[in-house]
């Protein structure tokens, strides 16, 4: 405690010494404030929209790892802090665990067109089901696909698809790709209160789970660990650490001297090149960009809640991730939308819920930035694609 003499000046008593404040350092972030206020205004619609719980959007520089935009709603007011709901102040990005569902195909399928187990081209028979050690699996629309590729398993989001893709590179692989894609340890973005689940040692992994991650559900994640495992297919298949600070006192701040290669150069183009088709001819139709349409790269999702115990019928994760131009990447961008209750479900999915968000956020992206399209317009879009 102190106290002051007639003078003004301070009297300290007690034992701790008096030690005078010092300034600390001017932080330059990598957030880009209009596209932020982009963000928040375009997920709080989608999210009102949807009838939904809550949503998320995070925004990268594909080859820095820098943090564009990092938005939630609802959220607070920081200039009320102290009297703000607890429960809001709680980062969902960083410090909630979700199941990615099928966005997860990316990492899957990309793994196996590194490791030479697959061809964008490879093609099975799929009924629509799968038997993995006695549990069937069924494709999202429960319909028999006939002859489909693995370009097809990305287009129409097919679980088996994702399931055949792991089984032909091996639980060794997969497991590997998983790691390397940076779901065994936290994404070290320099925010506070990081989650993550640390991926169990793959003898303890049974054959279904396996199948199940595939497809991402039964594996759980933060969307900073997520966004940077898919921005690995707009970096030519490296590695770029997620950061949101660019300077500390005018230094700047080396966060990406190392970038690891995950995946080959060529693997990523081929997974771009499926990413494209997913939005040409696929389930990302609805987060079609004017004029970028044959040149965006995009891969939807829908994951189950895990309730007591079991998967809910009710509850989804409703997500949409991809980046733009596809042929030079600007920005990589993940939404995802918490209990979206339209009404039915196919109305709650990721295609209907997140993607157009992603659109809205995507144009004011390339108004700001003065990204300019080229390339064909993609065809009239077939709606009845889901995942």
């Amino acid at each position: 405690s102190t106290y002051t003499d007639l003078a003004g000046r301070q009297i300290t008593l007690g034992s701790a010494k008096h030690q005078a404040p010092v300034d600390g350092s001017d932080l330059q972030l990598t957030l880009d404030a209009n596209i932020q206020y982009a963000a928040e205004q375009a997920l709080a619609a989608g999210v009102r929209g949807a009838k939904a719980e809550s949503g998320s959007v995070i925004v990268m520089d594909p080859h820095t790892g820098g943090i564009v935009a990092y938005a939630d709603y609802p959220s607070f007011n920081a200039n009320q802090f102290t009297t703000a709901d607890p429960g809001r102040i709680r980062d969902p990005i960083l410090a909630d665990l979700y199941e990615p569902g099928s966005v997860m195909k990316v990492v899957t399928l990309g793994g196996a067109l590194d490791s030479h187990a697959i061809t964008p081209q490879t093609s099975f028979y799929d009924p629509g089901y799968t038997n993995v050690s006695g549990s069937v699996i069924k494709d999202w629309d429960l319909k028999n696909h006939g002859t489909v590729t693995m370009t097809n398993v990305l287009e129409k989001s097919l679980n088996v698809g994702a399931i055949k893709a792991e089984q032909l590179e091996g639980a060794d692989n997969f497991y590997r790709y998983l790691q390397a894609f940076g779901f065994d340890r936290p994404s070290g973005v320099d925010l506070a209160g990081e989650s993550s689940a640390q991926l169990r040692p793959l003898s303890d992994w049974r054959p279904v789970e396996l199948a199940t991650a595939s497809f991402g559900q039964g594996i759980a994640v933060n969307m900073v660990q997520m966004c940077a495992a898919l921005n690995v297919i707009a970096n030519h298949g490296r590695y770029a650490q997620p950061h949101v600070v660019e300077r500390v006192g005018g230094q700047q701040v080396d966060a990406n001297s190392a970038q690891p290669q995950v995946i080959s150069p060529e693997a990523a183009d081929q997974m771009t090149q499926m990413m494209k088709s997913v939005v040409v001819n696929g389930s990302g139709w609805t987060a079609r960009v004017p004029g970028f349409e044959a040149n965006e790269a995009g891969k939807t999702g829908t994951s189950q809640m895990p309730e007591n115990g079991q998967y809910s019928l009710d509850h989804v994760w409703a997500s949409y991730a991809g980046f733009l131009p596809a042929d030079n990447p600007r920005y990589t961008m993940l939404v995802v939308v918490r209990k979206p209750n339209n009404g039915s479900f196919d109305h709650n999915e990721g295609y209907y819920v997140s993607a157009p968000i992603w659109k809205q956020i995507a144009q004011a992206i390339d108004f700001q930035w003065r990204i300019t399209p080229n390339g064909p317009v993609a065809p009239v879009p077939s709606p009845g694609v889901s995942g």
